[in-house]
């Protein structure tokens, strides 16, 4: 019976730190968001939406590798590995979010 209830208590405690870390990562989104947005308004400088989602997909994609490679964290083969993969990541959205002629995006994005 006892053990039961350390099993409860600590699943609740898992799942409570769990949604604990995504209110935490959301607020600092919204925080990033407004930053932009204040920045943006007083510099009359204007980030393209594109690159404010490639900035928050990267991060979900480094956490998503963070947490599916806990145990790895240690090696260093992990870490000589990931930022090659971000560096990929992070090139070959650049080319794809560059304003380029339209035949060049035409061309690249067409299905045939």
């Amino acid at each position: 019976m006892n053990t039961a209830r350390n099993r409860l208590r600590t699943r609740f405690l898992s799942f409570a730190l769990e949604a604990a870390k995504l209110v935490g990562i959301a607020i600092v989104c919204l925080l990033v968001l407004v930053a932009v947005v204040v920045v943006s308004a007083k510099t009359d400088i204007k980030v393209p939406e594109r690159w404010i989602g490639l900035t928050f997909r990267t991060c979900f994609l480094l956490w998503f590798v963070l947490r599916q490679h806990k145990d790895d964290l240690g090696q260093l083969r992990f870490w000589l590995a990931l930022p090659g993969f971000l560096a990929e990541h992070v090139t070959v959205f650049v080319l794809v979010l560059r304003p380029t002629q339209r035949g060049v995006r035409s061309a690249l994005c067409s299905s045939s």
